[in-house]
């Protein structure tokens, strides 16, 4: 009886395997060529490249012969299979926009372990040896800590599908249909991945189990074009505008490539025709990054729109109130549908202020309203008011200031958009840590600082910080408008704002003055 591995023909496993390989190559390639400065985006890059070189290990176990060769091979290509798991466990909570001290704690957890685990993967302990199973010429023997692998990962899906599953309960609209590919998409894949387990423990692998995974790859490419899941449907896009470019170039280039082999073929081709040949393939190649950057800069068929970002917020409360609306009118007089129809309702009022105020920053200086106020007051009234976001976050938000009055000449209203801005900049890029408000006053100048220990700021994006719809790297949801009207009315009052960090993970601090008179 012929075994997996014994014969140079691929088996279904192995050729399911390379299916599973070139699917989610495709997906990988698809979102580190998007280069989305999106949390959730670059998580499902790092995911689908731990799955990608999972799947390029294990198919090279299946056609190496050499026996040290198969054990060294099982043994690497666990390593990125142990962080799979983990990063799946971060993929649904950005998805399902799950936060707080207790999700953060356990992923530093799921990390820490899985990297333990990892480093045992040489040790007798994890796979002492190989040896016929189920099958199989040659499969790995579990160790105990194997055993202990095994567990750990069926646990951190299971618990991922629960969350799903719990999230897609209470999504309506697109969200639910992108929510129910995932769904199905990931109840598909990893029904068919984890039965990689079996062979070791004596059961036999269902031969058409990797086909499963590149089917679920398929479904979420699918979902990328069609409800534009991730929004990478610009990634796709770029790919296929990649993908035809070099197509063509290689087509020009193709003639040259066949008389170049008749000539080798028939030994008439001198050193100097070959490296002319290959100099002028080489050209005609190195056309590609230019005609790609030039499609790309030239049509706004391959680009994401500036108000993606603001659609994604109005849309949100608008889903909410309709699904409260929903529930009052099906009879359900809870008292709390009420509350989130009003929350939601105050959101929206905020964005259309956001953006009338965004539109009609060139001629702010006549809109403005003065009279003196204690603008000290008026900060702490703020940092009460943003009290209950911080604590939904983990935040400590307090205000530092070592006099209770500070009389300044402004546009209240303005001036407390502009600090509830910074504020709710700040709470929303830092999880369990600490935002504080200090105002001080130096000489004839009034000085406001937001200071926070969140996410940070990339080198690079700081200095567009300020700049009309910018989302930075650490952006995540947001209409990317708030710092450009903080900056506005700021300098509509005379006065001057400027970002600072660190760095990302090292915090950011805003701040601006004001003249005092």
């Amino acid at each position: 009886m012929n075994m997996i591995g014994d014969n140079k023909v691929f088996s279904h496993i192995e050729f399911g395997i390379l299916l599973a390989f070139l699917t989610t190559l495709a997906l990988a390639a698809f979102t580190w060529l998007w280069n989305d400065k999106q949390k959730l985006s670059r998580t499902f890059a790092v995911y689908t490249s731990s799955i990608c070189l999972w799947t390029l290990g294990y198919l090279c176990f299946f056609r190496a012969t050499n026996y040290d060769v198969k054990l060294l091979l099982i043994r690497l290509q666990n390593i990125p299979a142990i962080f799979i798991a983990p990063t799946f466990l971060t993929f649904v909570l950005q998805l399902t926009e799950r936060s707080g001290k207790y999700w953060t704690r356990f992923q530093q957890f799921s990390y820490v372990f899985s990297a333990l685990i990892a480093c045992s993967v040489f040790h007798r302990w994890f796979v002492p040896y190989l040896a016929p199973r189920s099958g199989f010429s040659y499969y790995l023997v579990p160790g105990p800590i194997y055993f202990v692998f095994t567990v750990w990962i069926i646990a951190l899906v299971a618990m991922c599908f629960v969350l799903l599953l719990s999230d897609f309960r209470r999504s309506q609209g697109n969200r639910r249909k992108q929510l129910s590919y995932t769904l199905l998409a990931y109840l598909i894949g990893y029904g068919g991945g984890l039965t990689v387990f079996l062979p070791s423990y004596g059961i036999p692998q269902p031969r058409f189990a990797f086909y499963a995974i590149a089917i679920a790859h398929t479904l979420l490419l699918y979902s990328i074009v069609a409800h534009q899941y991730l929004n990478l449907r610009v990634a796709v896009r770029r790919f296929s505008l990649l993908f035809v470019i070099y197509g063509a170039l290689v087509m020009l280039a193709l003639p040259i490539l066949f008389y170049l082999q008749s000539c080798i073929e028939s030994g008439g081709a001198s050193h100097a025709f070959f490296y002319l040949s290959v100099f002028f393939v080489s050209t005609v190649l190195s056309f590609g990054p230019f005609l790609y950057a030039f499609f790309v800069r030239k049509n706004s068929f391959f680009h994401e729109h500036a108000l993606i970002g603001l659609t994604h917020e109005l849309k949100s409360p608008l889903a909410v109130i309709e699904n409260a609306l929903d529930s009052l009118v099906a009879g359900n007089n809870d008292k709390a549908y009420l509350e989130m129809i009003s929350r939601n309702v105050s959101r929206l009022k905020d964005f259309v202020h956001d953006l009338l105020g965004l539109y009609g920053i060139d001629h702010v200086s006549a809109s403005l309203d003065y009279r003196t106020i204690n603008i000290v007051e008026l900060c702490s009234n703020l940092v009460q008011r943003h009290q209950e976001f911080a604590a939904q976050k983990s935040n400590q938000l307090r205000i530092q200031c070592n006099v209770n009055n500070i009389p300044l000449h402004c546009d209240p209203d303005k001036i407390e958009q502009t600090i509830s801005n910074l504020l709710s900049n700040a709470l929303k890029h830092t999880v369990d840590g600490i935002i504080t408000l200090t105002v001080s006053q130096m000489e004839s100048e009034l000085r406001i600082v937001v200071q926070d220990s969140g996410s940070g700021i990339a080198a690079a994006d700081l200095p567009r910080v300020f700049d009309r719809f910018f989302q930075g790297t650490n952006a995540g949801k947001g209409t990317g408008i708030g710092l450009t009207i903080a900056k506005a009315w700021v300098e509509a009052h005379g006065g001057k704002i400027w970002a600072e960090s660190d760095g990302e993970g090292k915090g950011a601090t805003v701040m601006f003055t004001l003249p005092v008179n």
